[in-house]
């Protein structure tokens, strides 16, 4: 049997360390009837992996699996019943399977994340998880392929299970052009959310976050108003004490309540903000998207009584959001804008010490040398 170069994370237990992330060489998997081979292009390394690999989340798999799960690539072999794909094509992957038959399926598109017989490749969430790609070939059924257009970039290609998760987050929390949006973390995701919203008719975005690096990149991509809450109280972490503080800031910063606020970046001191936020004001709509871990937060529930807050949450895609994300994409948007770094296979390790950094947003993989840019702005 023919090999690959692939990330293989060790299982053997529930959570696991970088030291269990081993460079090795694997069979070449064979699709089946309804399966697709792809030869990967590009995959984007995400914060879920970063938390996977460091042992941060737990992930239902005990059995060595490939990590990896927003891809990009070339057709390579298609499974003889595969009639709407070909060799060469150029395909961008959902890590999301779902069998289109069962009850939450049969209920429309916008809930093929609820399938009661979800797989995922290379991520977690559904119980059952299928190997990734952090690899040079990965196999996928045919539902979770896209085409994309020949002057899509690879790179923006394998940021369309993002662009799709940032577009069901706004859809999820109602945002109309013209409103005035926060973002709590802006990282690769949260970028992500921040951009598109202004793409989409934002009036004003407000991107807050303690890495200067993340602001100024911001900035530099269109975002309107940039506050760090370590200048705002003036030491490095903040805390509940602080909170008053920073939402006062980014309240005066508008100079009215925001319409929408997103909670875009994972920590729990970042979700107690947010809830900071929302309820400083009266009527606001707000998004908890960022924080994966299973985390209890106080909430005052005299404040949530009068301040009407519409609260909404988003994990995942469905099969509306990575159909409007690859329209999105296709009329212009470029996701490809928040790539900071790229690396080969090879140096997978070296890409994770970076995700612990706030000096970087969004970091590329190339499984495949000769699709690998060597790019690294």
């Amino acid at each position: 049997m023919a090999k690959m170069n692939a990330a293989v994370l060790k299982g053997g237990k529930n959570k696991r360390s970088i030291e269990d992330l081993e460079l090795k060489q694997v069979e070449i998997p064979a699709p089946k009837e309804n399966e697709v081979l792809v030869k990967v292009y590009a995959c984007g390394f995400c914060q879920t992996d970063y938390k996977a690999i460091a042992g941060i989340r737990e992930i239902p798999i005990r059995g060595d699996h490939i990590v990896g799960h927003e891809p990009s690539g070339v057709v390579a072999q298609v499974g003889k019943k595969v009639k709407e794909f070909k060799q060469e094509d150029r395909v961008a992957v959902s890590p999301l399977y779902y069998c289109g038959e069962c009850s939450e399926c049969l209920r429309g598109n916008e809930f093929t994340h609820y399938c009661w017989n979800a797989e995922v490749y290379g991520g977690d969430g559904p119980k059952i998880v299928k190997d990734g790609a952090f690899a040079q070939y990965m196999v996928v059924d045919k539902k979770s392929l896209y085409k994309i257009r020949d002057n899509t970039s690879f790179e923006s290609a394998a940021l369309l299970e993002p662009t799709a998760g940032s577009w069901k987050g706004l859809h999820n929390s109602q945002f109309k052009p013209g409103n005035d949006v926060v973002v709590i973390g802006v990282g690769g995701i949260g970028m992500l959310v921040a951009l598109l919203a202004k793409h989409n008719g934002a009036d004003r975005v407000v991107a807050v976050d303690i890495s200067d690096y993340a602001l100024g990149m911001g900035k530099k991509l269109g975002i309107d108003i940039i506050i760090n809450p370590a200048n705002v109280v003036g030491k490095p972490n903040y805390d509940r004490s602080d909170y008053g503080k920073i939402t006062k800031a980014v309240y005066d910063s508008l100079g009215k309540n925001p319409d929408l606020i997103f909670e875009s970046a994972g920590p729990v001191s970042a979700t107690e903000l947010f809830w900071d936020m929302v309820l400083s004001g009266r009527g606001i709509r707000g998004n908890v998207f960022g924080i994966t871990t299973h985390e209890p937060i106080p909430v005052d529930c005299g404040k949530l009584h009068f301040a009407e807050p519409v609260i909404t949450s988003s994990f995942n895609v469905s099969l509306l959001s990575l159909e409007q994300a690859l329209k999105t994409i296709e009329k212009g948007f470029n996701p490809s804008t928040i790539v900071t770094h790229t690396f080969p296979l090879g140096r997978i390790h070296e890409a994770f010490e970076l995700m612990k950094t706030p000096n970087r947003n969004k970091v590329i993989i190339y499984p495949n040398p000769d699709s690998y840019s060597g790019r690294s702005i």
